[in-house]
């Protein structure tokens, strides 16, 4: 048995490359009925390192593995909104 639902927090530095080896690991523990939720935050989005059109191949390799995938962009501190999102999407549980 997996999780119902796997958080993670991304940025675009490093051309995803981090992204995507977590979310191999995350597919290995997300049950096939569960989702995944890639976050973004930055407290200053002129400084983001990720848009939407860069995201596009995380969300295409969970869906390419059967499971959905969403993908959030929120400014705002990360040590604030991580935690907040967590609640928010139950994900803590």
């Amino acid at each position: 048995m997996g999780y119902r639902k796997v958080l993670l927090p991304v940025s675009g530095k490093y051309h995803l490359k981090r992204a995507m080896l977590a979310l191999e690991q995350a597919l290995q523990i997300v049950d096939k009925d569960g989702e995944i939720y890639f976050l973004h935050c930055v407290e200053n989005s002129a400084a983001s390192y990720l848009s939407e059109r860069q995201a596009h191949p995380l969300e295409k390799r969970g869906q390419d593995a059967g499971i959905k995938c969403l993908v959030y962009f929120i400014e705002g501190s990360p040590a604030m909104e991580i935690p907040r999102f967590a609640t928010e999407k139950n994900v803590m549980s």
